[in-house]
């Protein structure tokens, strides 16, 4: 059964909103603890709202965040405040990527990826890569930047890799 929320519902989604970080580094970084996955979607349905209210929808996320209209002064307070600050800072360093397996995910603001790169899963690495293959040069691959996709974190890709019978395979990365 296809999931009828909104895509910016879908947990995979809400995710990369936020920062991905262990609840430690969390809580050192933003002094709040890592919110719970309907805390996370709470704040992002709080955002929608505020951005919503505001006549012909002239409010960017920053203008949420920061409070530069009295909607968003009254609806994003507190934690959340906390929490919203740590989702804009997410967002302005990052770009959304999608695969073509339908994976979604952020990279760096300064990353190119380009058709062809692919998603590595390397071991020994704690992040997913995109790797490019180098043209005329087999076995050799170009680092592109680490990726965060939610639906291949926490030892999932691993799970997958051994279900779908991969193999590895040693290649050089320049």
């Amino acid at each position: 059964m296809a999931n009828s929320n909104p895509l910016y519902e879908q947990q995979e989604v809400v995710d990369l909103f936020f920062p991905h970080l262990l609840p430690d580094r969390y809580r050192t970084v933003n002094r709040l603890d890592l919110p719970s996955k309907d805390q996370k979607l709470a704040v992002l349905r709080r955002v929608i709202d505020v951005a919503n209210s505001v006549p012909d929808g002239l409010a960017s996320m920053s203008d949420v965040v920061w409070g530069k209209s009295e909607n968003a002064r009254r609806a994003v307070s507190g934690g959340d405040y906390g929490h919203c600050v740590a989702m804009i800072s997410q967002l302005s360093k990052s770009i959304f990527v999608g695969t073509n397996k339908g994976r979604i995910g952020t990279m760096h603001l300064n990353t190119t990826p380009a058709a062809g790169d692919a998603v590595w899963i390397v071991f020994g690495c704690p992040m997913p890569l995109v790797l490019r293959p180098e043209p005329n040069e087999q076995g050799l691959y170009l680092l592109i930047g680490r990726i965060v996709v939610p639906s291949l974190l926490d030892g999932v890709a691993f799970t997958l890799l051994r279900t779908n019978g991969a193999e590895s395979k040693k290649i050089e990365i320049i």
